[in-house]
């Protein structure tokens, strides 16, 4: 188990035994939200001529998602959100006399609709999400010194947990499953469409208000 995985866990057990009774997900209240995810990585080679590692690859990446809705029932909201994601990931290559760098650039922007369900516990509130929504995704390469743009048509769902912070806020703690299908703008006679698939962990805030 990874540190940071420890921690929201045990950041979540302990918030289970300060949350007080709760009961703002009624029709006709107002959902605010947003939530957000870190990412990062590095992968190493190890040359056994002289024991050293090298470093082959790093990435670095992180998205924030502000979101609005409102209760059509008792427990179900129904939304817009706006995700924006930003990417950057760096390859070292030694095909050349010199060792190069190779940048990768990206970010993406996506206007979602959403539909979330909260299960009464007892202190805390489970739910089940689904959206789908469209929007654009941008790459600047340096390895292909080029920029390209991409539709995007995205759908997923998740489930999630929200631990009341009082009367009126919750922190919130989600695993999404994604699904990406870009397509290029430009030189793509083949019409050629790229899946990409993801599962991730963010966390969160909420306010309700009636």
């Amino acid at each position: 188990m990874n540190k940071s995985f420890a921690l929201l866990l045990s950041i979540t057990f302990a918030l289970l035994f300060l949350t007080d009774s709760f009961s703002q997900t009624e029709k006709g209240n107002f959902y605010l939200g947003l939530d957000g995810a870190i990412s990062f990585g590095k992968s190493n080679q190890k040359i056994k001529s002289n024991d050293n590692e090298e470093p082959r690859f790093k990435n670095f990446g992180f998205s924030i998602s502000p979101e609005a809705g409102y209760f059509l029932i008792d427990n179900l909201v129904v939304g817009f959100n706006i995700q924006y994601s930003n990417f950057k990931s760096t390859t070292f290559s030694d095909l050349t006399i010199d060792e190069t760098e190779f940048e990768n650039k990206s970010n993406r922007i996506a206007f979602n609709n959403f539909w979330r369900y909260y299960f009464k516990a007892g202190k805390v509130l489970p739910f089940l999400e689904a959206f789908a929504g469209f929007g654009s995704f941008k790459t600047e390469s340096t390895f292909s010194n080029g920029t390209f743009k991409s539709n995007l048509l995205q759908f997923g769902g998740g489930a999630g947990i929200a631990i009341p912070l009082g009367s009126k806020v919750s922190f919130d703690t989600i695993l999404n499953w994604s699904a990406f299908l870009t397509k290029a703008r430009e030189e793509n006679a083949s019409d050629i469409t790229d899946v990409t698939r993801s599962l991730n962990l963010s966390t969160g805030f909420s306010i309700y208000l009636d």
